[in-house]
């Protein structure tokens, strides 16, 4: 009986102890029975991005957010700061913005802070040329975007990219990447398309909003790159707004009855042709006929500072649509002519010096300040060495001839090494110590055609001490200017391409939702920070940068007068147009030449000097010398060509080469790339050929007074080192 009992003791308790559990654990299986959504975060153009560069954030929260909260997406610089960037809400759930991603690889997290709360929104991690999205890809990986078309673009990309992995090795980056989007993949802000290296539109993709439409007007004038195929979508893109503003005008709708033309642009091309009977629709372009065309296949024109280029065919129908040599000819149409040159150059003999690019020789320049007296790391480890050679033998001879103690030894060395230490330790606080100061480079373009001026600023401060500052920028031509922070584009130290590393502990900052001021930027003892600013602003009613009447001869020269209406004298000025260079020239009876006054005129065919542009910016030089054999009486004349030295700081020659790289000979004279600002090139502008409508000059030059004032923490800084140039794109009457 009691046996029973105690059985039937030990189930109630085991069944009380069971309830116990369930009662505790019913809130815990109804919480999670009731997780809410998770939050969608969309980073980059169809899920991809360029380190360094704007991107595009979309956020679509699963409930609405409170009023007050804010959404904010916290991303690295270059040197594993946080950087916090404040969403704009288009909805309580949908937020979006533009966000800089200093990594390949890493996480990308959004939060929303609501009352002095914060919470996790979502993460999404970005993975170097990964197929899953976001994937990231280095500035020299040229994206091509595809509205409306059905050419094999990816496979023209991959092909390109195979090639040159298999000549160089699998570790090759992406040479291009292509991407089908709508209208819609295309965010609003115009400062997300500059990661774009071409635009590809094609049939119903000319029916643009009126919205996208001005803003793919402005991406071109800001020097991006148009590529329309027409063929049987003609009328669409003369009826269109983009053919509104394009400057190359289609007549009518053509066909064609042989694609000869088209074949001849294509070394070993695969065979094209017509059936019998049969015809293609085409574009008839202005320009002189090729093959059974009215007019040229293709046909580029400058605007503004990009090109807008149109091919008469689109690839919709056979035999195009089938061609087997397709790809060859749409890498010819999307390739930029900077490109390929510069690929090579991170395999240079300059590689070592941490210098692969344009860009990084102008960041090391404007990182080396006339008040701080740094030793390089060949100095450091010489002067390490030197120790290491004067304290032991020094200390021998204290303990062993002076002393005769060789047992001190343990007292007597640590006493040199402190020493030493400290003569080090106030040489580098000797050395390093500074007041807050910057170097600044700026650039100002001017389009006449629409009286626009875009001002664009490198900027480079240096801090005596550890703390944190806030950084903003007023263009006095232009007003209040965007801020991102700027890094090289190497793999080394504080580059884009550098491997990750901890990240715990790291410091934060922020900007603001328009990115016109940084906010507690942290920046460490004798150390520097990197920052670059933009402004734009419609001069329409006021006096435009420059005036020009400007004709070609029949001898193909510049002729005509340009006058300025800057704030100051331009200074060190060419015009070019063509394969020609203007520069001026000392009046009668002067050593030097002069300045050219606001409000002067200046005639390139009078006032100054013609010559070739690659001779000129590569400072080539003529010389008699002896002949050689038969001639040793005989002199003759011989070509010399200055060396480009990276590790030279320049301004003026820097500006030059990123405004005429191509033009100077590109990599194969720099043996450097030219990769994050590519779109500053202009020698596309000077091209000459049958598929070329060159009606424009281009005219730079230096003015003597900084065309954007930086504020750290509220109060203005006088820039240490500051040069401006101004570049105008100057309309030609040809014949």
């Amino acid at each position: 009986m009691s046996k029973s009992r105690s059985q039937w003791l030990f189930r109630l308790r085991t069944l009380a102890a069971v309830a116990s559990l369930l009662a505790v654990a019913a809130p815990v299986l109804s919480q999670a029975a009731e997780v809410p959504p998770a939050s969608t975060i969309k980073l980059g153009i169809n899920g991809k991005l360029k380190v360094g560069s704007w991107t595009p954030i979309q956020v679509e929260l699963p409930a609405p957010a409170e009023e007050g909260a804010q959404v904010v997406a916290v991303t690295t610089d270059f040197e594993n700061n946080l950087l916090e960037t404040p969403l704009v809400a288009a909805s309580p759930t949908h937020w979006s913005g533009l966000v800089q991603v200093g990594r390949l690889e890493g996480p990308v997290r959004v939060i929303l802070r609501n009352k002095g709360s914060e919470s996790a929104v979502g993460e999404v991690q970005v993975t170097p040329e990964g197929e899953a999205s976001p994937a990231s890809f280095r500035q020299d990986t040229e994206f091509w975007g595809v509205l409306g078309s059905t050419a094999r673009f990816a496979d023209a990309a991959n092909e390109w990219t195979a090639s040159l992995r298999a000549n160089r090795g699998r570790t090759v980056p992406s040479a291009a990447v292509a991407m089908t989007l709508t209208w819609d993949d295309l965010p609003e802000q115009i400062e997300a398309w500059d990661a774009l290296d071409v635009l590809v539109v094609s049939g119903d993709a000319f029916a643009a909003p009126a919205s996208k439409s001005e803003t793919l007007r402005r991406w071109v004038e800001r020097g991006g790159r148009a590529l329309f195929l027409l063929g049987s979508s003609t009328d669409r893109y003369t009826q269109s707004a983009m053919g509104s503003w394009s400057p190359i005008v289609a007549a009518a709708t053509v066909n064609v009855v042989s694609l000869d033309m088209i074949k001849a642009r294509v070394r070993r091309s695969a065979p094209l042709l017509l059936g019998l009977r049969r015809s293609v629709p085409a574009a008839h372009l202005p320009g002189t006929p090729e093959g059974t065309l009215p007019g040229p296949a293709v046909l580029s024109k400058p605007y503004g500072f990009g090109l807008v280029t149109a091919f008469a065919f689109d690839f919709e129908q056979p035999p195009l649509s089938t061609w087997e040599s397709q790809t060859s000819l749409l890498q010819q149409l999307t390739l930029s002519s900077m490109a390929g040159s510069g690929r090579g150059a991170r395999d240079s003999e300059l590689a070592s010096t941490g210098v692969t690019d344009l860009a990084s020789q102008m960041a090391s320049g404007l990182d080396h300040f006339d008040d701080v007296r740094r030793a390089s790391f060949r100095g450091v480890m010489a002067w390490t060495a030197l120790w290491v050679l004067i304290l032991f033998p020094l200390d021998y001879l204290v303990v062993h001839k002076v002393l005769k103690r060789p047992h001190l030894t343990w007292l007597t060395l640590p006493l040199l090494i402190a020493a030493a230490t400290l003569i080090a330790a106030r040489s580098a606080r000797a050395a390093n110590t500074a007041p807050l100061t910057l170097n600044q480079i700026d650039l100002i373009d001017f389009t006449p055609a629409r009286s626009t001026a875009r001002v664009r600023s490198w900027m480079t401060f240096y801090s005596g001490e550890t703390t944190r500052y806030d950084v903003a920028a007023t263009s006095p031509v232009a007003g209040p200017a965007g801020l991102a922070w700027s890094a090289k584009p190497e793999e080394g130290l504080r580059g884009l391409y550098r491997q990750g590393g901890i990240n715990f502990g790291a410091p934060s900052f922020e900007t603001t939702a328009d990115h016109t001021r940084l906010e507690e930027l942290p920046v460490r003892l004798w150390s520097s920070y990197s920052v670059a600013a933009e402004a734009n602003r419609d001069l329409g009613g006021q006096p435009p940068m420059f005036e020009s009447v400007l004709s070609e001869s029949e001898a193909g020269r510049l002729r005509g007068e340009i006058r300025h209406h800057l704030s100051g004298p331009l200074n060190d000025w060419i015009v070019l147009y063509k394969n020609f260079l203007y520069h001026p020239v000392p009046a009668r009876g002067e050593l030097a030449v002069g300045e050219w006054a606001s409000g002067g005129s200046w005639r390139p065919d009078f006032d100054g000097q013609s010559t070739l542009v690659k001779g000129y910016l590569q400072g080539a030089r003529q010389f008699l010398a002896p002949g050689k054999g038969k001639d040793l009486k005989m002199k003759e004349v011989q070509l010399e060509v200055a060396t480009y030295d990276a590790s030279e700081f320049d301004p003026n020659r820097l500006i030059r080469f990123l405004s005429f790289h191509q033009a100077a000979g590109g990599s194969a004279y720099t043996g450097l790339a030219n990769a994050p600002l590519a779109k500053l090139d202009l020698s596309r502008m000077l091209d000459i050929g049958p598929d070329k409508g060159i009606d424009c000059a281009v005219v730079i030059g230096r003015l003597e007074t900084p065309a954007m004032n930086y504020e750290i923490n509220g109060a203005a800084v006088k820039p240490a080192g500051s040069w401006t140039f101004v570049r105008g794109i100057l309309p030609v009457q040809t014949k």
